[in-house]
């Protein structure tokens, strides 16, 4: 009798507790089943333990949306029910003003069956969003059994935060990852998957056992996707990928992929890209930090770099192997269409190896770039690709259009069929492009445009891309002038020079970002002058009587005037200055000290000698020629102040004064 009762109060115990958490959401919620989920709609529910998520997921319903309402183990497995066909978990509920983003957290196991999974035949598409993820099965936290017959789920992973040992087991359809931050800790790979796309802004980080790759990827149609304008980072300790067929691998259109692996992207050489595209305004970066006794990656079909795309691969340690090796297969190709730019750098062995093995079957190569250059030689990588790194070969086309150039190469030889240049192009023979041989190989377009440089002392101008350096050099009055400066953020470039440029003079330029280099000659021309139009002869003062005591006499001429004329293309303030020689003097040495002076228009007085004394300031000619006339009141400007004391009579007075222009300071 106690037992019973005991057993009755628990119930009634768990009915008011249920009914106390669904008064908070509303009179319209119900429940459904033993574990009683809360329902927010007919398709929406809020769970907080992993028995109500079971429960929404196994279970015959109608829900499609579901939200974490707390933090969440899992004590057992959860098989989705496979007749559903569209599931999404959020991990913020949006009921809940804190905005508060839940963690998932799966069974430390070994066992498929103690994950999230779909195990029998389905086309759900499962989007699992906004929820920090921790997972410790080999077989990850998400699961869909092996099988061609779930080729059509799709595993949607958007802004999830995961760490532990795998993510997810999908062999057969697409795995999606949207602003996703992926970190493989001591455990595998992310996920076996079949087809992987990654976009918006993703980083994966993997520290894994010997042998793991970033992916695995499994089944006969596998695809790697970076999606258009998608950023996305990846370090790992491995390498890229494990393949069981070759493997298509896409970086679409403007978006950004770095990855930095211990061992490159391939495992060996049986785990074969089937085709590598470089999208229109990409950028990719890959960079291999250690030798893995195997080439970065393994291409057994096109390797294509689009127009405006950028890629830059790099393996700067001690080795033996290329950075892409072309296998034997009739169909690999290397086709790089006028990118923003290409750089292979392999600091041990050539950067690009053809038919490698076999020597029986060569690869097409078609370039077309702006500027070819390769070094068979490789500097250490933070003196390569710099300013006086010059290639061991450059080609470029003088009217600045892109250089084309189809080839056939093995791995002894290669053999150009068509190319665009002409003897007015370039000095180097054709022949000499021997891709195989070059150890760094860069493609593409680095402008340089540098404005019109006149003879005056203006800096010399022009604009680029951000942050090139920049090389100008110039002999003027037999002395040799090196100069250098650093482009701006938005490309444009300002050089000082100590002294205005003849006209005439040939100045040689030189752009340079890393294996890219441009460079160009212009010539001074003559920039337009600021000079004297009118200077009258004399400055006459008349003929006078002793006066008895000081007095200051004006000019006898009433329009006295300067004319100045300034043409210059760089204009800008003036200045003009007087001085004289030595004071008034006669032909027979008498001299009147202090007697030539400037009045200004306040009346101050300044005696005038052999120190320039300025006058007159001048303003620009706002871009078009422009005539000044300098001219004064008749009680102001130069003057004779006479003290009776020092004149001698009948004689004449004179002097040389001296004007000067100048536009600096």
């Amino acid at each position: 009798m106690n037992n019973g009762i005991k057993s009755i109060i628990c119930f009634f115990a768990a009915i008011i507790l249920s009914l106390n958490v669904a008064s908070t959401y509303g009179s319209d919620q119900v429940f459904t089943s033993q574990n009683a989920f809360a329902l927010i709609d007919n398709n929406t529910a809020v769970v907080y333990t992993a028995a109500e998520l079971n429960d929404a997921l196994s279970t015959q319903n109608s829900i499609s949306t579901i939200y974490l309402g707390a933090d969440i183990s899992l004590i057992s497995g959860i098989t989705i029910l496979s007749s559903k066909t569209k599931i999404t978990i959020d991990g913020q509920y949006p009921l809940d003003v804190t905005g508060t983003i839940h963690t998932l957290t799966g069974m430390d196991s070994s066992s498929p069956n103690d994950t999230i999974g779909l195990r029998g035949n389905s086309s759900l598409s499962l989007t699992i969003q906004n929820l920090n993820l921790v997972g410790k099965n080999k077989y990850g936290l998400f699961y869909v059994f092996e099988n061609v017959s779930m080729e059509n789920v799709l595993l949607n992973f958007i802004n999830v935060t995961f760490s532990g040992t795998k993510l997810s087991f999908h062999p057969n359809g697409i795995t999606r990852y949207t602003n996703c931050n992926i970190s493989i800790m001591n455990g595998q790979e992310i996920g076996e998957v079949s087809q992987v796309e990654i976009g918006g802004t993703t980083t994966i980080t993997q520290n894994s056992a010997a042998g793991y790759g970033v992916f695995s990827f499994r089944g006969s149609a596998p695809s790697l996707k970076i999606l258009p304008l998608a950023n996305v980072q990846i370090h790992t300790n491995n390498f890229l990928v494990r393949t069981t067929a070759a493997l298509p691998v896409s970086i679409q259109s403007h978006a950004n992929l770095e990855v930095d692996a211990q061992f490159g992207v391939s495992y060996n050489a049986s785990h074969l890209l089937a085709s590598v595209m470089v999208d229109t305004g990409a950028n990719v970066r890959i960079i291999q930090r250690a030798d893995s006794g195997h080439s970065t990656l393994y291409c057994n079909g096109e390797f294509f770099v689009n127009t405006g795309a950028s890629l830059y691969m790099q393996a700067n340690y001690a080795n033996s192997d290329p950075l892409i090796e072309f296998t034997s297969l009739a169909n690999s190709v290397l086709n790089i269409s006028n990118p923003k730019s290409v750089v292979f750098y392999n600091s041990g062995h050539a950067a690009l190896a053809f038919d490698f093995a076999l020597n029986l079957l060569k690869t097409n190569v078609i370039i077309k770039g702006t500027q070819i250059n390769y070094w068979t030689a490789a500097l250490g990588i933070l003196d390569a690709g710099k300013l006086n790194d010059i290639p061991s070969c450059s080609w470029h086309k003088r009217n600045g259009s892109p250089v084309e150039i189809t080839a056939a190469a093995s791995s002894i030889l290669t053999t150009v069929s068509l190319s665009n240049l002409t003897l007015d192009d370039t000095l180097l023979e054709i022949t000499l492009f021997q891709v195989q041989k070059a150890r760094v190989l860069s493609v593409g377009n680095l402008p340089l445009v540098v404005d019109a440089i006149y003879d005056d002392k203006s800096p010399l101008t022009g604009s680029t891309v951000a942050k090139a350096n920049i090389y100008a050099s110039y002999t003027a009055n037999n002395v040799t002038q090196n100069l250098y400066s650093t482009a701006d953020a938005n490309g444009h470039f300002k050089i000082d020079i100590p002294s205005s440029i003849p006209a005439g003079t040939k100045i040689s330029f030189c752009a340079n970002i890393p294996f890219l280099r441009t460079e160009l000659d212009v010539v001074s021309i003559v920039g337009g002058v600021l000079q004297f139009t009118l200077v009258p002869k004399n400055l006459d003062f008349g003929s006078h009587e002793i006066p008895s005591k000081t007095v200051l006499l004006g000019r006898l001429q009433s329009g006295w005037a300067l004319s100045i004329e300034d043409t210059r293309i760089h204009s800008g303030t003036w200045r003009l200055y007087v001085s004289v020689n030595k004071p008034l003097t006669t032909a027979t040495n008498q001299s009147l000290p202090n007697s030539l002076v400037f009045v200004d228009g306040t009346g101050n007085r300044q005696v005038l000698g052999n120190t320039p004394f300025l006058i007159f300031t001048g303003s620009g000619n706002g871009g078009k020629p422009k005539n000044t006339s300098v001219s004064w009141a008749k009680d102001n400007g130069i003057m004779l102040y006479v003290n009776p004391t020092s004149v001698t009579t009948n004689k004449t007075y004179s002097t040389t004064i001296t004007w000067t222009l100048t536009d600096a300071p």
